[in-house]
């Protein structure tokens, strides 16, 4: 076998992170810049390591149409109702991205709604995040470039598949939920990033906000609804009540299960939102997790895993919140 001759990796070796006084040498720190020149070259040399070994390779082929073969199927995902129309995931077979099917009845003929794959034909395209209003006339989506976690989020009439000039940029991490008037979204976006918004970015994100767009607006007139400034790592997402009454907020701090539980009653604002929502604590605190199930006016059905590590259903009346 012929020898592989890697390709050097410079050592940098006055890179150093300071971690709250711990100085810890950090000698590839330079490779965390996918933009930069010395960066790219590196990579170029590595793919053609890689190239020169796998063109070699007898099984290569038969491997590539293998797996062709057992992944080129139809794909169908289940069908969900939003107003009085039907929508489904449907995958021809090897199509890169999975188009969202809708048809106007049980039975009738159905019609591409949403296709990521005719918005770019390498498929480097994904559709992340589709959310419709409670009369399923509107809808909301989110649309992700390159494998970026960054979101800009569209939209468009249901009927007649009419695309709107609203455009929400700057999102990511986001929730995408409909006032039940039909008049706009609770959506969460950062302040301006400057930083690569391709699928390479590298740097953390902090103050994400939740913000209230009104459908026919400019995002600029986009209106602060709920914040953390003392707490920069939260994020706060917003969910609807069946009803439309209640937004139910809950703020999250990293991947563990686990959120703090905040309820703004709408009612009381004539559901007139003009700034950041006044809210009553329900829980206050990361020691368990708790997802809206539904309600019965005051009475509210949480999945959580408090006390109960597969999870249970309890019932919290959200006027009496120091029960929980």
């Amino acid at each position: 076998m012929t020898k592989l001759t890697y390709p050097e990796v410079r050592r940098d070796n006055e890179a150093i992170d300071d971690f709250h006084g711990n100085k810890i040498p950090n000698p590839y720190l330079w490779l965390e810049d996918p933009d930069s020149s010395e960066t790219k070259d590196f990579v170029e040399k590595q793919n053609e390591l890689t190239k020169s070994v796998l063109e070699t390779c007898e099984t290569r082929d038969k491997f590539n149409k293998r797996m062709t073969k057992l992944y080129d199927y139809p794909k169908h995902g289940c069908p969900f109702r939003r107003g009085n129309r039907y929508f489904y995931y449907h995958n021809t077979g090897l199509q890169n991205q999975s188009p969202l099917y809708v048809q106007e009845k049980l039975g009738g003929d159905s019609k591409v709604f949403l296709d990521a794959n005719a918005m770019d034909l390498k498929g480097l395209i994904a559709i992340s995040r589709v959310s419709f209003s409670e009369d399923g006339e509107l809808c909301a989506y989110s649309i992700s470039k390159k494998g970026s976690d960054w979101n800009t989020i569209k939209f468009m009439k249901v009927g007649d598949q009419q695309e709107l000039p609203d455009v929400l940029e700057n999102v990511k991490f986001s929730c995408i939920t409909w006032t039940h008037d039909h008049k706009g979204v609770f959506y969460n976006k950062y302040d301006k990033d400057e930083s690569k918004q391709d699928g390479t970015e590298v740097n953390s994100n902090l103050n994400q906000k939740l913000y209230y767009h009104k459908l026919g607006t400019e995002q600029k007139e986009d209106i602060l609804v709920a914040e953390a400034p003392d707490h920069p790592k939260w994020m706060i997402h917003a969910e609807i009540s069946d009803e439309g009454r209640y937004v139910i907020l809950t703020a999250s701090e990293g991947c563990d299960p686990v959120n703090r539980l905040y309820i703004c009653d709408l009612q009381k604002l004539d559901y007139q939102i003009t700034g950041l929502l006044p809210y009553e604590k329900i829980v206050d605190n990361f020691d368990a997790s708790y997802e809206f199930i539904a309600n019965d006016e005051n009475i509210f059905t949480f999945q959580t895993n408090l006390n109960a590590p597969r999870y249970r259903l309890i019932r919290i009346d959200i006027n009496k919140p120091q029960q929980v």
